[in-house]
């Protein structure tokens, strides 16, 4: 259970860091 608890928290980190990516790319002005 640790395993899939430890994928699904990598997996959802890696997600934030995309959309956290795509906003920055996005114009802020």
């Amino acid at each position: 259970h640790m395993v899939r608890v430890m994928r699904r928290y990598k997996a959802s980190a890696i997600a934030k860091k995309i959309v956290a990516m795509k906003v920055a790319d996005l114009p802020c002005n």
